[in-house]
C-alpha cells in the first residue's frame, strides 16, 4: 500500500509491486518537455533525473477524482434481491 495525500484526504492505494522508494526535492522536478508526444501534462507534474533514469511523476490529486477519494454514502435502502 502506498498512502498519499489527495484533496484534503489521505488515500491508500493498493500496488502491485514497487521497486523502490525515493524522495524528490521539489527543486529537482522539472516541467514536460514540448516535444514529448502522447502526453497532454494534465496527470504528470513533470519529470526528474535519478541517477541515469528519468522519472514522470504524477499528479495524483488529479488522476483520482473526488468520487474515487471520497466513496458515496452507504444507502439506506435494503439491497434489491436477486
Amino acid at each position: 500500500m502506498i498512502f498519499i495525500q489527495a484533496h484534503q484526504r489521505r488515500v491508500a492505494l493498493i500496488v502491485d509491486r514497487a521497486r523502490e522508494f525515493r524522495s524528490i526535492p521539489d527543486s529537482s522536478i522539472r516541467p514536460l518537455a514540448g516535444n514529448l508526444h502522447g502526453i497532454d501534462g494534465n496527470y504528470v507534474l513533470g519529470h526528474a533525473n535519478i541517477g541515469d533514469k528519468v522519472v514522470l511523476l504524477l499528479d495524483l490529486a488529479r488522476v483520482l477524482t473526488l468520487e474515487e477519494v471520497i466513496p458515496p454514502l452507504l444507502s439506506t435502502e435494503p439491497p434489491a434481491s436477486l
